[in-house]
């Protein structure tokens, strides 16, 4: 058995980039060597992402400079969310192995691991991964990547270049924070979502086991915890127990901390508002951040895009935490353009963020994906008319808005 692995990370989430340093320990703890040279790897792993057709893009073409660097003979391994999306390019272009998030276990098989990959927790800090999940993606390698996806990068440049990308969102980054996996996949049906399936259904974390990861993130002299899932609103549902639940148990806990949530559905906001309410006004201080990606104003959008709320619910309920914590970082994440949306929608979409009044936006313009919903829907709107959109967009809530 070959013995050198290298592990390449260029784009994605925080939980791609958790995966990547799971991959790395698990690669360790069945005493494969790292290395950050791609030359003299028996075997080379490229994470992926696919959250926009750029990103999908820049990840190909990574993958395309990992196949040429590579030694003759070495094994090339994707992993994330590509192979879902376009694993047949993967296998067909470069004689890839692809393994998605929920078949990570295929590996076990393909090393002869001593160790299974579901042995293996989920990492807490990103110091120990970092240099060996980033090393060998140079600088060279980054000119090479973006020069590859010029045709479409381009297109993104001038748009950046018209609109301004706008200020970076108050988050975390793993770097600084004690990142806490509280789940796995997502069991929604968004219309639009190409994710859900590379990701699979929800499996969320025993609420003692995340409770263990806390506090010893708070021994290490920790302040910043990062829950991490696809969807941290739906946490518990399928265990028999909700968000709630676990929320109010880490804010039991003495000490100075600060959780950083992000992806919390908005259904699952009103879902349990009462309790969520008080548990957000009464440890205001110990919150870094909370992001409910709305989407979109317009009722009409939100029940084309499968997302399971009332948009009136939704707004009552941040304008109510707004009132009551003003202090709160509260983000949100717009999808401009879906099929079938109006200027009438769009109109109501402005409206609902002038209301709310978020700490900062995230605005993206909507991206056909294969084997999707959306994809089947009538009424597209034109790009002019998305970019006109996205600029008005802007325009508006030009100091907290960041377009993608």
């Amino acid at each position: 058995m070959n013995t050198t692995a290298c592990v390449i990370f260029g784009f994605g989430c925080s939980r791609s980039e958790l995966e990547a340093a799971r991959l790395v320990e698990y690669l360790r703890k069945n005493r494969w060597r790292l290395t950050t040279d791609l030359r003299e790897a028996d075997m080379v792993f490229v994470g992926t992402c696919g959250v926009t057709r750029l990103i999908e893009e820049l990840s190909v073409a990574l993958v395309s400079i990992a196949a040429g660097r590579k030694r003759a003979g070495a094994k090339l391994v994707v992993f994330g969310c590509m192979p879902v999306m376009n694993g047949d390019r993967l296998r067909r272009d470069f004689n890839a192995i692809t393994v998605t998030p929920r078949t990570m276990d295929k590996l076990d098989g393909l090393l002869d691991a001593e160790i299974e990959m579901r042995g293996i927790g989920d990492p807490n800090e990103m110091d120990a991964y970092s240099r060996l999940i980033k090393g060998s993606f140079t600088l060279r390698d980054r000119f090479l990547v973006r020069a590859r996806a010029a045709p479409r990068l381009i297109g993104h440049v001038l748009t950046r270049m018209m609109l301004g990308r706008g200020p970076q969102p108050p988050n975390v980054c793993l770097e600084e924070a004690f990142s806490i996996v509280i789940g796995r996949g997502c069991s929604e049906n968004c219309s639009y979502c190409a994710i859900n399936r590379a990701v699979g259904p929800l499996v969320s974390k025993p609420p003692d086991a995340v409770l263990a990861e806390f506090r010893e993130g708070l021994a290490g002299g920790y302040g910043k915890f990062h829950l991490v899932a696809g969807d941290v609103g739906a946490y518990g549902q399928d265990i028999g127990i909700d968000i709630t639940v676990l929320l109010r148990r880490l804010f039991d806990q003495e000490g100075a901390f600060q959780l950083f949530l992000d992806e919390f559905n908005p259904k699952y906001l009103v879902r349990y508002f009462p309790q969520l309410f008080e548990l957000f006004t009464k440890n205001s201080r110990r919150i870094g951040i909370l992001t409910f990606p709305v989407q979109s104003g317009s009722r009409r959008v939100i029940e084309s895009m499968n997302r399971g709320y009332s948009v009136d619910s939704v707004k009552e309920c941040l304008m109510a935490l707004r009132r009551a914590c003003p202090e709160i970082v509260l983000g949100t994440h717009v999808l401009v353009g879906f099929p079938g949306e109006r200027e009438a929608d769009f109109a109501l979409t402005l409206e609902f963020l002038r209301q709310v009044g978020f700490s900062y936006v995230e605005a993206f313009t909507y991206e056909e994906r294969a084997d999707t919903e959306s994809a089947g829907m009538r009424e597209k709107v034109p790009g002019v008319v998305k970019h006109w959109r996205l600029w008005r967009l802007r325009r508006e809530f030009r100091p907290v808005c960041r377009i993608h």
